[in-house]
């Protein structure tokens, strides 16, 4: 089964995410992160900085991996993501 975060379920029609990234950024500490595979936006990870903010975790084009704030990241729209 695939599992979608939360842009990608609403951007999909379904109503509630298989991965809430809100919900497992709250449970992170500050510094770490939590691996998850969107199958929709292929975002890899949940990420909180040492200041609290919450990032996505993704590859770029080159298979690097990137943080993102989620705020601005665009989900299935991933080539408009910076």
């Amino acid at each position: 089964m695939a599992d979608f975060c939360n842009k990608c379920a609403e951007e999909l029609g379904f109503g509630i995410p298989d991965i809430d990234v809100y919900k497992i950024h709250e449970s992170l500490e500050p510094g770490f992160f939590e691996s998850c595979l969107c199958e929709g936006c292929g975002m890899l990870g949940v990420a909180k900085s040492d200041h609290g903010e919450l990032f996505v975790i993704h590859d770029d084009d080159e298979g690097n991996s990137t943080f993102s704030d989620y705020e601005n990241y665009k989900g299935l729209k991933k080539d408009n993501n910076e």
